[in-house]
């Protein structure tokens, strides 16, 4: 995510549970600048991540499950935000109004630049579509809209993404 033209910020993804930090790279000085840290304190430090807005820290936490030998699953996500300037923060989870309420997965993930950026393949569209249209508390207008999209979804369709700009 660039800040500006000096500064590259970037996403830190650890597969172990590891205290770490976001950075910020400065392209002129080819360092790197420490943003952002979690204390942990004395708990133990679950698999997590995070990046920035301009003016909040978004993040996860997860716990990994171990499915066999060779896989491993997360369970229990968590997604916060922190305010830069006072600290104060909250977890939350984002919903898509334009499409209904369908909840925005990964949200940390979904934003960069300052644009939102969803894929969906379109089975998973449609099923998302599907179920937000069980809903008896959307708006006639609403369910004619995701009515019409869910009907003009093919599955053989290409992905779908979506593309906004963050006010």
């Amino acid at each position: 995510m660039s800040n500006n033209n000096k500064e590259l910020s970037f996403l830190i993804l650890s597969f172990d549970a590891r205290k770490d930090t976001l950075y910020h790279y400065d392209t002129e000085k080819n360092q790197l600048i420490p943003q952002f840290t979690i204390d942990f304190k004395n708990k133990a430090v679950n698999l997590h991540a995070y990046t920035e807005l301009p003016n909040y820290y978004f993040g996860d936490f997860t716990e990994p499950q171990k499915i066999d030998a060779y896989h491993t699953a997360t369970i229990n996500h968590k997604f916060y935000v922190i305010e830069k300037t006072t600290l104060k923060g909250a977890y939350f989870k984002l919903e898509n109004d334009f499409l209904g309420g369908i909840e925005i997965e990964w949200p940390i993930y979904t934003f960069s630049n300052g644009y939102y950026t969803a894929n969906y393949e379109p089975a998973n569209l449609l099923e998302k579509l599907e179920n937000t249209l069980l809903n008896r508390n959307i708006s006639a207008e609403m369910r004619e809209k995701l009515t019409d999209l869910k009907n003009s979804i093919k599955e053989t369709d290409n992905n779908y993404i979506l593309y906004a700009k963050l006010k």
